[in-house]
């Protein structure tokens, strides 16, 4: 018997799935409903949203250094695992929480690492134009020549694929906004950006652009980025030791019989929904304290199209 008076049926495997896909749905149509959003709406952008979720998984997968095939497998994999093992526990409200840490967990895990290394490739940008700017000093060529002589040369460190476009023979203007895309950051987007819309310059006036704005203002970037990697760093170590916490005492809880039957009933998956909503609100409580910084995102093709109207004028 339940605390209500009722008694509660068996929760079966397939009873068990029945109800997450139910749960599921239902909270969608909800949260559709109270956002004033149509059946039709919510078709379209589905459509829109499926190719989204694509280019940030690739994203992802890139900043890893993880081949995309990879990174899917990965992540259909431990989404299966973490309803395979919801399901055997026989309760829904774990079963949700799995899957909430396998589909939006496992790109916070890996977080850190990706940060890492994407100011890793932002430094390596940043010493890359550098020597740009260095070979227009020496050798008075303008940026066009000193770009292509830059791509006959061995990439950098951790530029090894960002850096193919520019051995493309076609536009400088189209090669530079396909490295910065390729990079999948805002630091170099930015120096990238800036770098075209100075390119028709002077050679003396562009080399002073990049020494006196463009350099100290992607350096400065990358100083912050960092000061951010450690808050994330930190923020994710208490999360991951309560995690871990958790994750011991749902193990001790499950291999015992007469407390697996409780959490199993409803008060006990009530209780459970209460820790994994403090949980999750202690994280989100932990983000919001110290925030990370949220860059103006370039958008390249923009850029190009921007650049060729101002050599109109």
């Amino acid at each position: 018997m339940s605390l209500i008076g009722l008694a509660l049926p068996t929760l079966t495997p397939g009873l068990l799935l029945v109800e997450i896909v139910v749960l599921l749905v239902l909270g969608g149509i909800l949260a559709a409903f109270i956002a004033g959003v149509s059946p039709r709406q919510v078709v379209s952008l589905s459509q829109g949203r499926r190719f989204v979720v694509l280019d940030r998984e690739r994203a992802a997968a890139a900043d890893l250094g993880i081949p995309a095939r990879a990174w899917f497998t990965m992540r259909v994999a431990l989404i299966v695992v973490a309803l395979l093992v919801g399901l055997l526990s026989g309760t829904v409200v774990l079963t949700l929480g799995l899957l909430l840490a396998a589909v939006l967990g496992v790109p916070w895990a890996f977080s850190g690492r990706a940060m890492k290394r994407r100011i890793e490739r932002d430094r390596a940008m940043v010493n890359w134009i550098t020597d740009l700017k260095e070979a227009m000093q020496t050798t008075g060529q303008g940026l066009d020549s000193s770009i292509r002589d830059a791509a006959q040369r061995p990439a950098p460190a951790h530029l090894e694929t960002v850096l193919d476009p520019l051995r493309d023979p076609g536009s400088i203007i189209d090669n530079l906004a396909a490295v910065a895309d390729r990079a999948r950051s805002d630091t170099i987007r930015q120096a990238l950006a800036s770098v075209i819309f100075s390119r028709t310059r002077d050679v003396d006036i562009l080399i002073a652009q990049i020494d006196t704005v463009i350099l100290p203002v992607s350096r400065q970037r990358i100083m912050v980025e960092e000061e951010a990697m450690g808050t994330l760093t930190q923020q994710r170590a208490v999360a991951m030791v309560m995690l871990g916490i958790y994750a011991a005492i749902l193990a001790t809880i499950f291999s015992t019989q007469s407390l697996a039957a409780f959490y199993r009933g409803l008060e006990g998956q009530l209780l459970l929904a209460g820790v994994l909503a403090f949980y999750t609100f202690v994280v989100w409580l932990m983000g919001r304290i110290v925030r990370t910084p949220k860059w103006t995102e370039f958008d390249m093709a923009q850029v190009v199209r921007l650049e060729a109207q101002l050599r109109l004028f």
